[in-house]
């Protein structure tokens, strides 16, 4: 489900701009960062993707 919500943000801005958009791998990049550091202080991998 989450490869579908990347893939499709991408098509729709790479369909309408004919431009690729490279702050979506940024805002990737910024919840993965974010969801390694909760997982890495509290110690629990679930509720860091809650977060």
């Amino acid at each position: 489900m989450l490869l579908f919500l990347l893939a499709s943000g991408l098509t729709l801005i790479f369909g309408v701009l004919r431009v690729i958009n490279f702050a979506h791998g940024s805002l990737y990049m910024l919840g993965a960062y974010f969801t390694y550091s909760i997982a890495t202080l509290s110690g629990n991998y679930w509720l860091s993707l809650v977060v």
